[in-house]
Formats: structure tokens, C-alpha cells, sequence
């Protein structure tokens, strides 16, 4: 039960520092 990428560049192992990454997506579709 994977839940389905929000964003295409999501992968779907979690990275260190992915957080940061969601971080500068959410601000830069703001």
C-alpha cells in the first residue's frame, strides 16, 4: 500500500534531506 507521488519528483524510497526537497516544491508552487 503505497500511497500515489503528490509530486513527480517524489521517489518512492525516502532520502535523507527529502523533506527539504518537498520544502522548496511546496514553497515554489505557493
Amino acid at each position: 500500500m503505497n500511497p500515489v507521488p503528490v509530486h513527480p519528483f517524489e521517489l518512492p524510497v525516502p532520502r535523507p534531506g527529502e523533506h527539504l526537497i518537498h520544502d522548496l516544491i511546496a514553497q515554489a508552487l505557493a
